[in-house]
């Protein structure tokens, strides 16, 4: 009932209909290992390839991702408490 009242609302005008459009339909029916719908991740798409290598240890996008964060963070903290107070002075 409600459903219909939406597909009626958006018709032709509101262009899809329920969620769906001509290129990307809902799969109505679709469950999990029949081979529809969006393909789940596997384990190689965590194999992540080296970007550069120094000497024998290859740097991998999530480890660069890493090491910039620590870097920030310890340069956030390094600043925050450089001239520590006990007490601020105005």
């Amino acid at each position: 009932m409600v459903s219909d009242a939406l597909a009626t609302a958006a018709g032709p005008v509101g262009g899809a209909v329920n969620g769906a459009d001509a290129a990307h339909p809902v799969a109505s029916g679709c469950h999990i290992f029949t081979g529809c719908g969006y393909p789940a991740p596997g384990l190689g798409s965590f194999d992540f390839q080296p970007i550069f290598k120094i000497g024998g240890f290859g740097f991998t996008k999530p480890m660069l991702i890493c090491l910039i964060c620590a870097v920030i963070i310890v340069a956030f903290f390094w600043v925050a408490f450089g001239k520590p107070k006990l007490v601020p002075r105005g």
